[in-house]
């Protein structure tokens, strides 16, 4: 069964979207600057599942946009720094092979 496509939806109705599901947004312009930088999808989508209920998809309580927004900068902070020295670790590696 074909999923209907994603409806676009503008900042604006994004945030509201959000704060129809309980979620505190505490200054809607930085928000609106956060959607623009990291996209709905790379931040809000991925992470939003340890902040919401299983019963009926809403937002614990006092869950705030910036609660998500910094998971998603932790997350991408870390994958920073393991791939840096991931790559040190392989350099290394294939240097000493071919040695």
């Amino acid at each position: 069964m074909d999923k209907p496509p994603k409806i676009f939806f503008t900042y604006d109705q994004q945030l509201k979207h959000l704060k129809d599901k309980g979620l505190i947004i505490e200054d809607e312009a930085v928000a609106i600057g956060q959607l623009k930088q990291y996209s709905y999808y790379s931040s809000i989508s991925a992470y939003k599942g340890i902040f919401k209920t299983k019963k009926n998809g809403n937002y614990e309580q006092g869950t705030c946009f910036h609660h998500i927004i910094f998971l998603y900068l932790m997350d991408r902070y870390l994958r920073d720094l393991f791939l840096h020295n991931i790559l040190i670790v392989e350099n290394r590696l294939k240097s000493l092979y071919s040695y």
